[in-house]
């Protein structure tokens, strides 16, 4: 998981003044959780999915300077398939080892 600090505007804010600039002056904190493809001194890559392809997709390059922390998550070795509507008729899929990485 990185954590990041992303540029950002709010909504809706054509105009400041010097007295309201304190409220907005910070990056937007972003948990992004994925693959970890690579870290670096210009940044870190991250996929959000992986593929039986052994492809990657959903990446996003984070620049070093925004970077805060990143956490490396332990993973079970079995995948946990959910049924994708809640339906008290339905019955889980059962679990199946995970292909990626």
């Amino acid at each position: 998981m990185v954590t990041w600090n992303d540029a950002w505007s709010p909504v809706g804010s054509d105009s400041v003044n010097a007295a309201d600039v304190d409220d907005v002056h910070h990056g937007l904190p972003i948990w992004t959780v994925g693959w970890l493809l690579k870290d670096d001194a210009a940044g870190v890559t991250i996929c959000a999915e992986y593929t039986d392809d052994d492809d990657y997709r959903s990446r996003s390059f984070i620049p070093r300077p925004l970077v805060v922390s990143i956490h490396r998550l332990a993973r079970s070795r079995k995948l946990h398939e959910i049924p994708a509507v809640s339906d008290p008729g339905l019955t889980p899929a059962p679990t199946r080892d995970i292909l990626g990485p």
